[in-house]
């Protein structure tokens, strides 16, 4: 009988460790698919993403919290915007009092990085510039090169604006520029702020202060590499 026992308590033992390591594995996939589907229905997605989450032990789930959420695409369009490629990362999730679904999540830390390629920007440049003619952005590591004709009526006049990218108290992206130049006469430099008319906006919203933000993440810097810049979102310090 004590055999028995021992017996029917090692299976019990083995059966219920079998079904954690089975739910470890699958809770996160399920919870991963779900989490995909519902991003891509809510903002719209022409595009699949991939969506990873991590939690240890999987019972951490079952009370609607994450270690770690990853959710990574290509175009998305935010705004009046189409980027290339994002990624997203957040760490300590808490979704139990989460009533604005994933565009804000509740979370100890988060990071993401939007990257905005040069073909992108020209498509861009080319429907939002009437004023301009041929506007052309070259991307390099150290600076954004702006060129193009601006018609002034009766002839053209080609320009260049040199600078880099920055971020407003809007959430727009504008060009600082450093050097400018409208045919062979470049600006002095008190007057290149009538030159920096390029702007991006990267809002869903309008109201001041709020473009920054993306998924309760505020937009931090922007870096350039050849051919593409990449804005860095951080957690908000109020977050």
């Amino acid at each position: 009988m004590a055999k028995n026992s021992k017996k029917i308590f090692f299976v019990t033992i083995c059966f219920l460790v079998a079904i954690a390591v089975v739910m470890q594995l699958f809770l996160p996939f399920f919870y991963s698919q779900r989490i995909k589907t519902e991003i891509e229905k809510d903002w719209d997605l022409a595009n699949s993403i991939e969506v990873q989450v991590k939690a240890f032990p999987f019972t951490r789930l079952l009370l609607g919290r994450m270690d770690k959420l990853s959710i990574e695409g290509d175009s998305m369009s935010t705004g009046t915007f189409q980027a290339d490629h994002w990624e997203f990362v957040f760490e300590g999730v808490d979704m139990r009092n989460n009533h604005e679904g994933y565009s804000k999540l509740n979370f100890e830390d988060g990071r993401g990085t939007v990257w905005i390629t040069e073909e992108t920007l020209n498509t861009y440049l080319k429907d939002r510039s009437p004023d301009w003619l041929e506007p052309q952005i070259k991307i390099g590591k150290e600076q954004l090169i702006y060129t193009g004709m601006w018609d002034i009526g009766i002839i053209l006049i080609p320009f260049t604006l040199k600078g880099h990218p920055v971020i407003t108290e809007e959430g727009n992206i504008v060009l600082r520029v450093d050097r400018a130049s409208f045919g062979d006469w470049e600006l002095p430099e008190g007057a290149r702020k009538i030159a920096e008319g390029f702007q991006i906006n990267f809002a869903n919203e309008t109201e001041e202060g709020k473009g920054k933000q993306m998924m309760g993440l505020m937009m931090s810097r922007i870096e350039l590499a050849e051919g593409k810049m990449a804005v860095r979102f951080e957690k908000s310090i109020n977050h």
